[in-house]
C-alpha cells in the first residue's frame, strides 16, 4: 500500500563505554532517520451523496529536483477516495520516482488485505495542469484517466477488476503530496515538491457534484510541510526544502474556467 505512512521505528544500538572511565572517547550515536509530514486536506459534498466518479485539477510547480546534498525526488502527488460500507479505498495519483514520472491508480480491498494497482508511465511536467479522474465502469470494474491540458490529449491509466462490493465512492476523499521514498538523516535532505489541487469534482451518473472544504492536517512525520488554501477552491502543498523560484508561483495563472470538468468528462 503506497498510502502515507508514519516514520518508522529503527532500534539504537546501545553504549558500552562508560562516562568517565578513561577509555576513550565516547562514539557518535547515529542520528535517528526523519521523514516529512504528509500535508493533506479533506473535501466532502455540501450534502453528502454516494459517487459514481471523482475528479480534480491539479497544478505542478517546478519539477521536484534534488540540490545539493538532496536525494532524488520520490513523491505521489495523490487523491485519495473512499468506498461506501467498507473500510477499502484507493489512490488516483501523479508519481516522481527519480527522473521517472507515472499515473497510477491502486485500490486496497481491506476486507481481503489485498491492492490492486495500475500504472503507466506519464511523463508529466513542471508548471502545468492536469485532470484526473477515476470513474466506476462497470459492476466490479473501475477506470482512470489523466488530462494533460498543455497538449490537450487524454491518457487511459487503466482498469481494475474488484469485488462488486466496491460498487459506489463516499463523496469525501482527501488530496495532498506524499514521500514514499526511505526515511532520511535530515529534513534538508528532501527535495522540495510543491502541487495546488482544485476542489474535487463528483459524478452521480453524469451528473456532476462539487465538493468543499472540510479540514487541513499533517499526517504523521517528523518534518515540516505546509497544507493551505492558495486561492478560492485550491489548496497548495509544500514538502522538502529549497523552494522553487516565487516566480513560477506567480507566473502559473490557476484560472480554469468554472465548470471546465463537465468539458473534459469523455
Amino acid at each position: 500500500m503506497r498510502s502515507p505512512r508514519s516514520s518508522i521505528c529503527l532500534a539504537v544500538a546501545a553504549l558500552t563505554l562508560a562516562v568517565g572511565t578513561g577509555i576513550g572517547t565516547l562514539p557518535a550515536v547515529a542520528q535517528t532517520p526523519v521523514r516529512p509530514s504528509t500535508p493533506l486536506t479533506v473535501w466532502n459534498a455540501p450534502s453528502p451523496v454516494e459517487f459514481d466518479g471523482l475528479s480534480t485539477w491539479l497544478a505542478t510547480f517546478d519539477d521536484p529536483t534534488a540540490g545539493a546534498g538532496q536525494v532524488p525526488p520520490v513523491y505521489d502527488y495523490f487523491h485519495e477516495f473512499y468506498f461506501v460500507g467498507t473500510e477499502s479505498f484507493g489512490h488516483l495519483s501523479l508519481e516522481v520516482v527519480g527522473t521517472e514520472k507515472f499515473a497510477s491508480l491502486v485500490i486496497f480491498d481491506a476486507e481481503e488485505s489485498r491492492e490492486h494497482s495500475v500504472r503507466v508511465r506519464f511523463p508529466w511536467t513542471g508548471n502545468s495542469f492536469y485532470f484526473l479522474w477515476v470513474n466506476r465502469l462497470a459492476d466490479g470494474l473501475w477506470g482512470a484517466w489523466a488530462y494533460d491540458n498543455t497538449t490537450a490529449t487524454w491518457t487511459f491509466i487503466g482498469s481494475l477488476a474488484v469485488p462488486t462490493r466496491l460498487a459506489k465512492l463516499l463523496s469525501q476523499s482527501t488530496t495532498g503530496v506524499g514521500w514514499t521514498g526511505p526515511d532520511l538523516e535530515s529534513c534538508d535532505a528532501y527535495p522540495q515538491a510543491v502541487m495546488t489541487r482544485r476542489a474535487p469534482v463528483g459524478y452521480v451518473g453524469t451528473t456532476s457534484v462539487q465538493t468543499q472544504l472540510v479540514n487541513r492536517f499533517q499526517g504523521d512525520g517528523e518534518c515540516p510541510t505546509t497544507a493551505a488554501s492558495f486561492v478560492p477552491e485550491w489548496d497548495y502543498y509544500v514538502v522538502g526544502f529549497d523552494p522553487p523560484a516565487a516566480a513560477a508561483a506567480a507566473g502559473l495563472g490557476l484560472t480554469p474556467a468554472a465548470g471546465s470538468e463537465r468539458r473534459y468528462f469523455p
